[in-house]
């Protein structure tokens, strides 16, 4: 629709300019990202002098495979973002997919936990997609991390930690309506009821075997990673061990140290919940002292390399 005489095409709604409003919007996207970035640092920095400590302890060789187990993860979580997007919004090419999800990633270190979704929703205005549709594929990507890590916990923690029952017993009594939940019909009902209950309209089409199939596979590459990472930092502190029962309590281990960071709301990006998760996993196998180490490293290993990620891809996103 043209602007009607007298009008100025310049200006919005509210009177405001509209290159005004543009540049107060990129402005407060700079200062969001900055202080993102800024916190994550601050969660390095913090950790640094017990990071050394840790290092020197599980070797300086041992910390490098880890990071780029963890960087390997991060890529399987990008891909199941993208996968979640495809099945409301439609495909998203890799790059810009990457470049979303990575940058909106650093929303996590900021309190009260939707910054990440916000700066997704931001994005697709950006690209020219349905905000509404991308705030949808970003509850899915939520719900089926949340759904796979306590599948993974419930499913493999029995077998090797048999004392953390008593204090997490809800992630275990949850597996069958998990495995539920996972069937396309099933899910679709569930996610489109919550939806409607928040007044977002519910699900714009209903899910499929395959939107299911491929977020799920992708997460289990996700998983895995972080699982090996963890393994490749427990087993010099270890060494009486089984491997296969460590890797087996790395993954769980860390999956459920997973969910009950990301309930943990108010934490930025799990921090603290998610290390006493972890502690109370590693504390038999790896004591004390080693179990705190190794939660120390994963914990900057995982900021590190969200900060790498971030500002790798932050230089080629169009504001």
């Amino acid at each position: 629709m043209s602007a009607g005489a007298g009008e100025d095409p310049t200006v919005g709604a509210a009177g405001q300019p509209v290159g005004g409003r543009r540049r107060s919007l990129r402005i407060l996207r700079a200062v969001l990202l900055l202080a993102a970035f800024g916190l994550g640092v601050y969660a390095v920095a913090r950790d640094l002098s017990g990071f050394v400590d840790a290092v020197q302890r599980i070797g300086l060789l041992n910390g490098v495979v880890a990071f780029a187990l963890v960087i390997v993860g991060l890529y399987g979580s990008a891909a199941t973002w993208r996968a979640c997007v495809a099945s409301t919004v439609g495909a998203l090419p890799w790059r810009p997919a990457t470049q979303v999800f990575f940058v909106s990633q650093l929303g996590k270190y900021l309190p009260g936990g939707l910054w990440t979704v916000l700066a997704q929703v931001d994005a697709a205005k950006r690209l020219g997609l349905p905000r509404s549709r991308m705030g949808v594929g970003a509850v899915l990507f939520l719900v089926f991390h949340v759904l796979t890590a306590l599948l993974l916990a419930a499913l493999l923690l029995p077998w090797v930690a048999l004392d953390l029952l008593s204090s997490y017993w809800w992630s275990f009594a949850l597996a069958l309506p998990l495995l539920l939940a996972l069937i396309p019909s099933v899910l679709t009902r569930v996610i489109d009821r919550g939806l409607r209950l928040v007044r977002r309209g519910g699900l714009p089409v209903a899910l499929r075997g395959r939107d299911v199939a491929e977020p799920v596979g992708w997460l289990s590459v996700t998983w895995l990673a972080y699982g090996a990472a963890l393994f490749v930092l427990l087993r010099p502190l270890a060494p009486d061990t089984g491997i296969g029962t460590l890797f087996v309590l790395a993954t769980g281990g860390f999956a459920l140290a997973w969910v009950v960071g990301v309930l943990v709301v108010p934490a930025p990006a799990g921090l603290g919940p998610r290390e006493v998760v972890l502690y109370l996993a590693l504390v038999p196998v790896a004591g004390a002292a080693g179990a705190t180490s190794v939660a120390i490293v994963v914990r900057v290993a995982h900021t590190l390399s969200d900060l790498l990620l971030a500002g790798i891809h932050v230089r080629r996103l169009r504001p």
